[in-house]
């Protein structure tokens, strides 16, 4: 069962995962790059905020993926070439595989390394995976690289967005933002 959009634009929930998750992931950003400014007797607490942040991402990139499975998407714009189309699609679909890949990293970093993940204090996440400093490390290695892949993807979709709302001057931007067309 799918559900059909009522109009062009994407739906109400569509549009609270993908803000959600573009808030939340400036928020890592800002956080991650400024956590070693941060005083001593604070990050662990900042810490704790940043791995639980990061599992909220994760959570609602799989919810933001179940909701696109059973809605549908609105139809394309008849404007965009089938090229641009193919493009968009590639860099969603790569969009979602970081938005999965930079907080599992993360979360495994932590489990491997033997330590918990809190989220934001309520409870503890279970790790799943026996301690295994190797496999921290190589989580460590790869989780930075693979946020900056994230950032730079998202930062070309975003160029791309404002090019066809400025340049193209079509509904591509529009469709997304909230509250409706501006």
């Amino acid at each position: 069962m799918t559900i059909r959009p009522a109009s062009t634009d994407w739906n109400a929930l569509a549009k609270f995962f993908h803000w959600s998750i573009v808030v939340l992931l400036l928020v890592q950003g800002i956080v991650a790059l400024l956590m070693d400014g941060f005083p001593r007797e604070m990050r662990s607490t900042v810490m704790m905020l940043h791995k639980s942040t990061g599992v909220l991402i994760l959570l609602l990139a799989i919810a933001r993926v179940a909701w696109r499975l059973l809605s549908k998407a609105p139809p394309a714009l008849p404007e965009v070439s089938a090229a641009n189309r193919l493009l968009a699609h590639l860099g969603h679909l790569a969009l979602y595989l970081l938005l999965f890949a930079v907080p599992l990293s993360g979360f495994l970093m932590s489990a491997y390394g033997g330590r918990a993940v809190d989220f934001y204090g309520l409870f503890t996440l279970p790790t799943f995976v026996a301690t295994n400093e190797s496999l921290g490390e190589v989580m460590h290695q790869i989780h930075e690289p693979l946020f900056f892949a994230l950032v730079l993807l998202a930062s070309a979709h975003m160029a791309a967005a404002l090019y066809h709302h400025f340049v193209k001057r079509d509904a591509t931007l529009t469709r997304m933002l909230p509250g409706g067309r501006c």
